[in-house]
C-alpha cells in the first residue's frame, strides 16, 4: 500500500507502523462474524470481507474498484443502499437470500465518507450484515409454542369446567350420566397433568438443567422394567409386548438409567397407542450397539417423519389427543437421546409399522 497516495509521508518507520496498523485492522474486519462491505455511491467496491463473500457465494480475491452489481443483484438490498444514500442516514432492515444457502440477514446501511486523496472525500455506504436465521427460527418456534400450549391447555380445562357445571346444575342426581361425566373429567385432568409434567421436563431441558449421569446399566433389567410398566396397557388392546436381545452375554451399556427408562416408556407407549393388532418388540443388538422399538402399527407417512420430535407435532392430531397424547413425548425423547450422545433414526411404512432405532455407538 502506497500511503503517499494520501499523505506526504517520508519517514520510513512511520510508514511501516501505519502499514502494520492497517494490516491489523484489515485482518480483524476480514475475520469478524458480520459481513462487511464498503462501497461508494456508484456501487464501486472499496472493501468486502470473507463473511460477505460467504453469504453471497462470491469466489476469488480481487473485487476492489469493481461494481457490486456485477456480482450481486438483490432488489431489497439495493433499495436499502439507495435509501441510505438518499436520506444520508443509517437504515436498518432485514433481507432474505436463497443462494448459496437460505439465510435471513439483518442489514445496516450507514453513510460513510471515504477518503480518496489528501483533501478529497467521497460519500459511500458501509454495509454490515448479520445472520439472524436461527434467531428468527427460534422466535417462530416460541410463537408457535405459546399458541400450541394455549390451545392444548384450553381443551381439557374447557371440558373439565363444562362437565363440572353440568353436574352442579343437577346432573349429579342422574347416577348413570354423573359417573360418565366424572370419568370424562378424570380423563381430561390426567391429560392436563401429563401436559404440565412434560412441559416442566422440557422447560428444565431448555434452561440447561438436564443432567445425564451415565453408569453401567443392565439392559435386561431396564427392558423388563419397561415391559412390566406397560404390559397391562398392551394386554387391554390384545397386543404382545416382548424383548429380543441379541447378545452372547448380559448387555451392559453406559447410560443414565432413569432417562433410558423414560425414553423406552415413551417410545413403547406411543407404539401401543398406534397399534391395533400384533404388538411391540424391544430389540437389542451388540455389534453395533442398537436398541430398537418396533411395532406392527398403522405406520407414519414419509413426509411426516422429518418433523417427528417437534413440540406438539402430531401426525393424526385428533386421534393423538383422543388417546391422551401431549405431543411432547418424542420431543423429550429426542433431547434425552441427544444428551446421551446417541442418535435416533425413525423408519416407518404406512400400514406395516414403525421402527425407532437408538444408535448407541
Amino acid at each position: 500500500m502506497d500511503l503517499n497516495k494520501f499523505y506526504k509521508i517520508t519517514d520510513p518507520d512511520l510508514i511501516d507502523l501505519l502499514i502494520k496498523k492497517y494490516e491489523t485492522i484489515y485482518n480483524i474486519l476480514d475475520n469478524v462474524r458480520e459481513a462487511i462491505l464498503l462501497i461508494n455511491r456508484n456501487y464501486e467496491i472499496f472493501f468486502l470481507n470473507k463473511q460477505f463473500k460467504k453469504f453471497f457465494g462470491l469466489k476469488g480475491e480481487n473485487f476492489e474498484n469493481k461494481k457490486l452489481q456485477d456480482f450481486i443483484y438483490h432488489e431489497k438490498l439495493f433499495s436499502i443502499i439507495e435509501e441510505a444514500l438518499k436520506k444520508s442516514q443509517e437504515i436498518r432492515d432485514e433481507i432474505e437470500i436463497k443462494e448459496p444457502e437460505k439465510r435471513i440477514l439483518s442489514v445496516t446501511a450507514k453513510p460513510f465518507f471515504i477518503q480518496i486523496s489528501n483533501e478529497k472525500f467521497e460519500l459511500g455506504i458501509l454495509l454490515s450484515l448479520f445472520n439472524i436465521t436461527k434467531l428468527k427460527r427460534l422466535e417462530q418456534i416460541k410463537t408457535d409454542f405459546v399458541a400450541a400450549v394455549s390451545h392444548e391447555i384450553k381443551t381439557p380445562i374447557t371440558a373439565i369446567k363444562g362437565f363440572a357445571e353440568t353436574l352442579l346444575e343437577g346432573a349429579l342426581d342422574d347416577k348413570e350420566n354423573a359417573k360418565k361425566f366424572l370419568e370424562i373429567i378424570k380423563k381430561h385432568s390426567e391429560r392436563l397433568n401429563s401436559l404440565v409434567e412434560d412441559l416442566l421436563i422440557l422447560s428444565a431441558i431448555e434452561l440447561g438443567e438436564l443432567q445425564i449421569n451415565k453408569t453401567e446399566v443392565n439392559l435386561f433389567e431396564v427392558v423388563d422394567t419397561v415391559i412390566t410398566t406397560l404390559e397391562n396397557k398392551a394386554k387391554k388392546k390384545n397386543l404382545y409386548l416382548k424383548k429380543e436381545i441379541y447378545s452372547k452375554k448380559i448387555p451392559i451399556i453406559k447410560a443414565d438409567r432413569d432417562k433410558l427408562i423414560q425414553i423406552l416408556i415413551n417410545l413403547v407407549d406411543n407404539s401401543i397407542k398406534f397399534t391395533e393388532k400384533g404388538g411391540i418388540t424391544i430389540k437389542y443388538t451388540s455389534s453395533p450397539s442398537i436398541i430398537t422399538v418396533e411395532d406392527t402399527g398403522i405406520g407414519i407417512p414419509k413426509e411426516h417423519i422429518p418433523r417427528l420430535g417437534e413440540r406438539f407435532y402430531r401426525v393424526d392430531k385428533a386421534r393423538s389427543r383422543e388417546l391422551g397424547g401431549t405431543g411432547l413425548g418424542l420431543a423429550i425423547v429426542k433431547h434425552f437421546v441427544k444428551a446421551h450422545g446417541w442418535n435416533m433414526i425413525i423408519e416407518s411404512e404406512v400400514g406395516k409399522g414403525t421402527k425407532v432405532k437408538l444408535i448407541l455407538d
